[in-house]
């Protein structure tokens, strides 16, 4: 099964969906209803879901963790003040990143998945890249030791070390 975001009747809205490539159809997961998408991602065990979600007469994105498939259970990952979108599991599933409201810092907050769930607070991480809203998706992805992050810089943003980037680089 995946999980995506799927546009709702109502303008302005979006319903997480799962397909079942088994059944080849998309049905409504946990009834789980967003004004934007909700950029939702299985932890590397695939056991998890973590989304961010905008709930009518929010104004801002409030991350998530819930255990897959659905029980009920739903984890809010950081303050209704600060907010936050675009949650990005670790590689090793110990900790989920998101872009906290408008800013140029990155949360880490550290999960334990087993034998329950349980969550400490978030932590700051420098983030020289850009940092987009939440209907933009996720600009930024992690190394496998998350010891990096590679994310876009806007045309002739300065690094880190204040070098111009003219020209992008794929290494395979």
């Amino acid at each position: 099964a995946g999980v995506a975001g799927s546009p709702n009747e109502a303008p302005g809205r979006a319903t997480l969906m799962a397909y079942s490539f088994k059944d080849k159809a998309a049905t409504p997961y946990a009834g789980i209803v967003s004004q934007f998408k909700a950029g939702a991602e299985f932890s590397p065990d695939g056991k998890w879901l973590a989304y961010s979600s905008v709930a009518p007469k929010q104004t801002q994105a409030i991350p998530y963790i819930e255990p897959y498939p659905a029980t009920g259970a739903k984890y809010q990952i950081s303050t209704e003040r600060e907010g936050g979108s675009n949650p990005m599991w670790s590689r090793d599933g110990r900790e989920v990143f998101y872009t906290p409201g408008p800013g140029i810092i990155l949360m880490s907050v550290s999960v334990t998945t087993t034998p329950s769930f349980s969550f400490g607070p978030g932590k700051p991480v420098a983030r020289p890249f850009t940092n987009s809203p939440p209907i933009a998706g996720r600009m930024f992805d992690t190394a496998p030791k998350h010891e990096r992050f590679l994310g876009l810089l806007p045309a002739g943003a300065a690094d880190p070390s204040a070098m111009r980037r003219e020209e992008i680089r794929v290494v395979l």
